[in-house]
């Protein structure tokens, strides 16, 4: 059994908090833990391997409990300090969640970057600093409170940022719904507006989904009413349209014309151009 000591301070987490910690293997995935509180000494044993982060429940005012952790860390006999290690768990992931979201884009605000550098002084001072020291625990403790707030408003103005890229030039975000339409599905105005508001509330466009053998019977020969039936509902219900695939390769979309002649490449291309041409025309 690997065994991990921590030296604590109760008055700062409480022991039914320290009863509650549990050990996660290298992927962060909890292992049958046991753990007791002896003395100063938060003792956490495992069997699963000898590496990896304990969790701790901690209240945060006014937050609430949140469940901190350390960075991994190997069994071994000499204690660890519990509040510097859930401080230097909690800075971190705190820094490398950031690094992945300027990667995406995000700008961090100048009082974030502010925040962030006094929180990072601080944690180095405290590293120095003697971790039995009451006044160094309580800094470490302090610290972690910073970084719980931080983390909320630094979650919560990424997220308006993403919200606001993805929709710059659309009320709605940027990633399309659609819903697709073919010779089975509503084509009344009656029966589309039984569910349009409904639908208009989740979905971006409408995917009427025609075959060439249905639009271009013969060659040459042109039959759009279908089409334009369903055309027509989805637009008087505020619904952008995007047709496709026009084009199918498959014995039971291609005009039965064209497949007499579908050895020769060139026929199939010209009479491909000619087609798409012809809706283009039409609709674009």
């Amino acid at each position: 059994m690997f065994e991990w000591r921590f030296r604590i301070t109760p008055e700062i987490i409480p022991q039914a908090l320290l009863e509650a910690a549990f050990f996660a293997d290298w992927g962060r995935v909890p292992r049958l833990t046991h753990t007791i509180v002896q003395g100063s000494d938060l003792i956490v044993r495992s069997h699963a391997t000898g590496s990896g982060t304990i969790h701790v429940p901690m209240t945060h005012l006014p937050l609430g409990v949140i469940m901190e952790s350390t960075e991994s860390l190997l069994s071994r006999a000499e204690p660890y300090h519990l509040l510097k290690e859930l401080a230097r768990g909690s800075f971190g992931r705190f820094q490398r969640r950031l690094f992945d979201w300027k990667m995406v884009g995000y700008h961090q605000p100048k009082e974030f970057e502010y925040r962030l550098e006094n929180i990072a002084k601080r944690f180095s001072c405290a590293v120095v600093g003697s971790p039995s020291s009451p006044e160094v625990e309580q800094e470490f403790a302090a610290i972690l409170d910073e970084l719980a707030l931080l983390t909320i408003d630094e979650n919560r103005k990424f997220a308006e940022q993403s919200i606001s890229w993805r929709t710059r030039n659309n009320e709605r975000l940027s990633i399309i719904f659609g819903i697709g339409m073919n010779d089975r599905s509503f084509e009344s105005l009656h029966e589309f507006s039984t569910y349009a508001d409904l639908l208009n509330n989740s979905f971006h466009v409408v995917m009427p989904m025609p075959t060439w053998r249905e639009l271009e019977p013969q060659p040459g020969k042109f039959d759009w009413d279908r089409l334009e039936r369903q055309l027509i509902t989805p637009f008087r219900f505020g619904f952008q349209i995007m047709l496709g695939p026009l084009i199918s390769f498959s014995a039971d979309s291609l005009p039965d014309w064209l497949l007499q002649n579908i050895s020769d490449g060139n026929y199939l291309g010209k009479r491909g151009d000619q087609f798409l041409n012809s809706v283009a025309e039409r609709y674009f």
